[in-house]
């Protein structure tokens, strides 16, 4: 653009700063996908939860780098279910949709298993310990260590999604760090609410790249 409206506007282009400044970033560029492409120089690794919806997003982006040359190494899937030491019907069932979902990782990469620790792993002990607890093994959650004991609690009032929204509201934003649940959650308003008003139109839109309304909805989408 900056050549273009040079010519256009003086008659011809001189190189200028401006130019050495995108050359720089050109070869910046080509140094680190070579970087990326070389595998005794650089590992991938792709982090991932055992969700049909984190590991659906997981496997299109293992697919789009091996489509430009770099391979993914690893796959750490973190937060599995570990075995309860007494019958837990929630961990059961979370283990089974575990096992189940896993199945669709990639097969041209190493599985990691993490499994859920009793607290947030924060400092240096425990991100040691969290280290120590790596284990590679076929996709599968049978064998799992005890790390907690898991009940499932359903205490409080439960409520419809669309109960969280005035009526009056045109626009509900949801947002939240990495992982947390927002497009889950985006959704489940967006359909409580175009039942609970049929007359009413309503819109649903992510504006993150990183997932898909797609996969939560168990669907394929257009852009309309």
């Amino acid at each position: 653009k900056h050549r273009v409206m040079e010519e256009a506007l003086r008659g011809g282009w001189r190189p200028a700063g401006e130019d050495a400044f995108i050359s720089e970033l050109i070869e910046l560029a080509r140094t680190l996908a070579g970087l990326l492409r070389d595998e005794t120089r650089a590992r991938v690794s792709w982090v991932t939860l055992p969700e049909q919806m984190a590991i659906a997003e997981s496997t299109d982006a293992v697919n789009a780098l091996a489509a430009s040359d770099i391979n993914v190494a690893g796959i750490i899937v973190n937060r599995a279910t570990p075995r309860p030491p007494a019958r837990c019907g929630h961990c059961d069932a979370r283990r089974a949709m575990e096992s189940t979902t896993l199945q669709a990782l990639p097969r041209t990469a190493e599985i990691v298993t993490i499994e859920a620790m009793d607290v947030e792993p924060r400092g240096i002990r425990a991100l040691r310990t969290l280290a120590a607890r790596f284990t590679s093994r076929a996709v599968s959650t049978r064998g799992a260590r005890t790390v907690r004991r898991w009940r499932a609690k359903g205490g409080g009032v439960r409520v419809d999604a669309a109960d969280v929204l005035e009526p009056s509201l045109r626009l509900a934003l949801v947002g939240g760090k990495g992982g947390v649940g927002k497009t889950t959650t985006a959704a489940a308003l967006a359909l409580s609410s175009a039942a609970r008003w049929p007359l009413r139109r309503v819109l649903l839109i992510s504006t993150d790249p990183a997932h898909s309304l797609g996969d939560v909805l168990g669907r394929d989408l257009s852009d309309q």
